[in-house]
């Protein structure tokens, strides 16, 4: 089945396209792209050496993460989705 929007390449795109369907704030979004690249970063092992302080700093505070599924959680309520 073919449809109009088809599924994002990326993280990031995905991000981009939930920002712009209004399922999250552009704030939440900014912060999730920076998650983003960050992720790739870390997966990719980009560089010669992960500064264990900066990974724990980036993760150390998952409340974007719990904003993120928070407000894909009411955009799906209010969609009668569920």
């Amino acid at each position: 089945m073919r449809t109009a929007n088809p599924v994002p390449d990326t993280n990031r795109e995905t991000v981009s396209r939930l920002v712009d369907l209004d399922v999250v704030p552009e704030s939440i979004g900014r912060e999730l792209e920076r998650a983003v690249g960050f992720g790739n970063v870390l997966a990719h092992q980009y560089g010669t050496r992960i500064d264990d302080e900066i990974v724990h700093r980036q993760l150390g505070d998952l409340g974007l993460f719990v904003s993120f599924v928070d407000e894909v959680y009411e955009y799906l309520q209010d969609s009668d989705a569920f």
